[in-house]
């Protein structure tokens, strides 16, 4: 006999299963490749919050709502932030890391004025 029939036979590979098809025609590949383009071309402006936002937001002030303090105002410096505010008729200034502003610290500070 020869070698080639003691060869143990490879098993049948099962057929390759079909590639679901994304695009109809041509022309919608087309439209996307557009459209792909056209956003890396144009990226959409996304505008950062202002540091009052991002306060009511940690604060969990409703939209469109008033910051419940009677006066409030940030200075963003590049070593320390400075938050004014006046509640009661009293006036306090907390410092805050600009990394990690609106930090935890701060916000456990806002919400104790605010009581």
């Amino acid at each position: 006999m020869s070698q080639m029939s003691q060869m143990p036979q490879m098993p049948q590979m099962p057929p390759m299963p079909q590639m679901p098809q994304m695009f109809k025609s041509d022309s919608d590949y087309q439209r996307m490749l557009n459209s792909v383009q056209q956003w890396h071309d144009n990226p959409p402006q996304v505008q950062r919050p202002s540091a009052n936002q991002m306060i009511a937001m940690r604060l969990h002030t409703p939209a469109g709502e008033m910051l419940p303090f009677q006066h409030l105002s940030v200075c963003q410096l590049q070593d320390k932030t400075f938050v004014f505010v006046v509640q009661d008729n009293q006036a306090v200034t907390l410092e805050d890391d600009p990394v990690l502003f609106p930090s935890d610290s701060l916000i456990t500070s806002l919400r104790l004025l605010q009581r």
